[in-house]
């Protein structure tokens, strides 16, 4: 893939001024191993972290990395969004690795918060 940089102008930005937007929450989900199934399709399981209080992106890819223990991951930061039914969402946005193209499973999903210092 290359990547086409383009300068920007005339477009207005939300700029990040609100405490949210200086320290979003990410969301850091792993997978283990592919398994097989029987007359089915491959699939993983996913284990999904919820973070919040993160100084920076960086802390959380090294958080990140550390936890993986070889294991596939992909770092996401949330939207808040709306259904077009009105249901609350959350959309991923992907800001670093690849998230699985297996089917996927998640028997728990667990949640980390950073200190302040």
């Amino acid at each position: 893939m290359n990547m086409i940089a383009k300068r920007i102008r005339d477009r207005h930005f939300w700029l990040p001024y609100e405490e949210k937007s200086k320290n979003p929450d990410y969301y850091v989900f792993f997978w283990g191993e592919v398994e097989e199934v029987e007359g089915g399709e491959p699939e993983r399981e996913r284990f999904a972290y919820y973070l919040e209080d993160a100084k920076n992106v960086e802390e959380v890819l090294e958080w990140s990395k550390r936890k993986a223990l070889g294991r596939d991951f992909a770092v996401m930061l949330g939207i808040e969004r709306k259904s077009h039914s009105g249901e609350e969402l959350t959309q991923l946005i992907l800001l670093s690795g690849e998230y699985t193209k297996e089917s996927e499973y998640d028997g728990y999903s667990l949640s980390a918060k950073f200190k302040k210092n």
